[in-house]
C-alpha cells in the first residue's frame, strides 16, 4: 500500500497535519471573501454574516438536523446551509421595505438575526442534555480535528467554485459598492 514505507512522523504531517492546514487555509479564504461580498453588497464596512442573521440561521438549521433528523454531516451541513439562505431571504423580505434600503437591510438582520439566536437557544435548552447537546455546542465552535483528504477536496471544490462564481460578478459587486 503506498505510504507504507514512510515514517510516523512523515505519516502524522501528510495524514493528519497537512489535511487540517489546508482546510484550514480554504475556510479563512472562504469566510473572507464571504465577508467581503457582504460588506460590498451592504455597502457597509461593519457588516458581516452576524449582522444578517446567517450565523445565527445556520446554527438553528444544524441544531435542527442534530435533534430532530440524522446526526450525519450532510444532513447537518444541508440544514445549515439552508436555514442560512433562509435567514437572507427574510432580511431581504423584511428590510426593502424602507426607504433607506441599506440601513433597513441591516437592521432586518439584527432582528432576524436576534430571532434566530432565541431559536437556537430553545433547541439546546430541549436538546438532550448527553447526546444532542454536544454536538450542537461542538458544531457551533467548529474544528479541523476529524478533517480527512476526502474532506479537503470536497471542501476545495465547493469553495473554489463558489469564489470563481463571485470572481465572475466582481464588477457587479464594485458597481453596487460604488
Amino acid at each position: 500500500a503506498p505510504g507504507d514505507n514512510l515514517s510516523t512522523p512523515a505519516m502524522v504531517l501528510w495524514s493528519v497535519r497537512l489535511p487540517r492546514v489546508i482546510m484550514a487555509v480554504l475556510a479563512g479564504s472562504a469566510l473572507s471573501v464571504g465577508g467581503v461580498v457582504f460588506q460590498g453588497i451592504m455597502r457597509n464596512p461593519l457588516v458581516s454574516p452576524s449582522f444578517l442573521g446567517v450565523t445565527h440561521g445556520a446554527v438553528f438549521g444544524a441544531s435542527i438536523a442534530i435533534i430532530f433528523l440524522s446526526k450525519s454531516a450532510l444532513s447537518i451541513e444541508t440544514s445549515a446551509f439552508s436555514w442560512a439562505v433562509a435567514a437572507v431571504v427574510m432580511v431581504y423580505l423584511i428590510g426593502n421595505r424602507g426607504i433607506n434600503t441599506i440601513t433597513t437591510l441591516v437592521i432586518a438582520g439584527v432582528i432576524v438575526s436576534t430571532f434566530f439566536m432565541a431559536a437556537g437557544s430553545f433547541l439546546k435548552y430541549i436538546a438532550d442534555p448527553y447526546e444532542e447537546l454536544p454536538v450542537i455546542v461542538f458544531w457551533m465552535m467548529g474544528g479541523l480535528n476529524n478533517v480527512l483528504w476526502s474532506h479537503v477536496i470536497r471542501g476545495f471544490v465547493i469553495i473554489s467554485t463558489g469564489i470563481a462564481v463571485i470572481y465572475m460578478f466582481r464588477w457587479k459587486l464594485n458597481l453596487m459598492a460604488l
